[in-house]
């Protein structure tokens, strides 16, 4: 596969889990986006870490959920590279204060 992108397994929305291929992975991504109201989404990211062939991104997401409601989050993204490109993205987050903000009633995945 180009690429691969994995949640954490306890958000039961995201199937199938990792999403295997560049179609699957631009999938997850548009279906994740549409849950936040167009131009809301901020992030205060922390200072990136680069070890070899990964980076590291932390950062705090604060949105409105496409309800109105707000939303934040804290992410942690682990990237993998091979010939300069991303190859695989594993994701971290709360997904309890995930779900108890209303993220996971507004997933279509």
């Amino acid at each position: 596969p180009d690429v691969t992108w994995q949640v954490p397994g306890s958000n039961p929305h995201i199937t199938p889990n990792p999403r295997v291929g560049h179609a699957a992975v631009m999938d997850l991504l548009h279906s994740g986006v549409g849950v936040y109201e167009a131009g809301s989404m901020t992030l205060d990211l922390q200072p990136l870490i680069v070890a070899d062939a990964h980076v590291v991104a932390q950062f705090t997401l604060h949105a409105r959920l496409a309800n109105g409601d707000p939303y934040t989050n804290t992410y942690c993204f682990v990237f993998a590279l091979r010939a300069g490109r991303i190859c695989a993205v594993t994701e971290y987050l709360d997904t309890l204060a995930q779900a108890q903000q209303g993220t996971w009633d507004a997933l279509t995945t």
